[in-house]
């Protein structure tokens, strides 16, 4: 296990924010997919 991944767990508000930030990244991919 890296130090950033003990990191992240020890910080559940930054895992929060990086699951946001996945799924905002999975909706404009659909949407560009969808726009092609």
């Amino acid at each position: 296990m890296t130090f950033f991944e003990r990191w992240k767990m020890r910080c559940p508000i930054i895992r929060f924010i990086e699951k946001i930030r996945m799924r905002k990244v999975k909706i404009k991919v659909k949407d560009i997919n969808l726009k092609k």
